[in-house]
């Protein structure tokens, strides 16, 4: 039975029929009913994610996973957390091997043997990656210990372009046949949400259209030019602004060159 989580939310029941060669039972109906919750906001950061199972560790089931690896930006701040169960009965009780210290903090389900790995990470000062493994002792001198390990990736930069500059050369005949070609630059934000306020440049005759790629991430913006508002033949410079909500990178400036031949 395939039931898409992505489509329902909130108490969910199904009937199955299984048909099976015993003359005495010919089909078995099963009934199952499960609650449906989102997905943290978390989980989508983590590049390494098992949503359906998690990972396996020396008896433990780590969900969604025991080796999380996230992009987190300059700056920035980010909270996650682990389930963890053990697999069979007797795996002894978890406890951090350091005690409790300020980025983890090991919690227990009241009424089930489900544990909670709360992990703080940042504000990230530095670009680069940097690996934290937790321990966690079971209380059973029998069993290994647990490793968590947490990579952290922190982008130099975290809105990318896809061009650094911007380059025309456009006969002015092919204006007025329509041949003219807009040229394009796309911009993203690896981690986390960006919207585009506007687009200006300091070049006047140049027009702008925005379109969006994937909503809050990632954009295309075609440049093209305002057949009635061009200069003479030149070639002229300046600057193209994005204006963004990004509080770290609230506007991006591209230099842009337009060569009109006249041609």
């Amino acid at each position: 039975m395939n039931i898409k989580t992505q489509e329902l939310m909130g108490p969910v029941e199904r009937e199955v029929t299984l048909y099976t060669n015993d003359p005495r039972h010919p089909s078995v109906s099963l009934k199952v009913r499960a609650v449906v919750r989102p997905l943290p906001d978390y989980v989508a950061r983590i590049t390494t994610a098992g949503v359906t199972h998690g990972q396996e560790l020396k008896g433990f089931q780590v969900w969604p996973t025991a080796h999380p690896t996230l992009m987190v930006p300059l700056g920035e701040s980010f909270k996650l957390s682990l389930r963890i169960r053990p697999l069979a009965a007797g795996s002894g009780e978890l406890k951090l091997a350091n005690g409790e210290g300020a980025p983890f903090r090991l919690r227990r389900e009241k009424e089930r043997e489900v544990y909670w790995l709360d992990i703080d990470i940042g504000p990230m000062k530095e670009p680069g990656t940097r690996n934290d493994i937790i321990v966690l002792k079971t209380g059973n001198e029998a069993a290994p210990d647990l490793e968590v390990q947490v990579t952290t990736q922190v982008p130099a930069e975290n809105v990318v372009l896809s061009a650094r500059a911007v380059s025309m050369k456009i006969p002015l005949a092919s204006l007025k046949s329509g041949l003219h070609r807009p040229a394009r630059i796309g911009i993203r934000k690896l981690v986390g949400q960006l919207q585009i306020r506007s687009v200006s440049s300091t070049i006047r005759f140049l027009k702008f259209e925005t379109q969006t790629i994937v909503s809050g991430s990632n954009y295309l913006i075609r440049i093209t030019l305002d057949a009635g508002n061009l200069p003479g033949p030149g070639t002229y410079t300046g600057i193209l602004r994005v204006e963004t909500d990004d509080p770290q990178n609230p506007r991006v400036e591209i230099p842009c060159t337009v060569e009109l031949l006249d041609q």
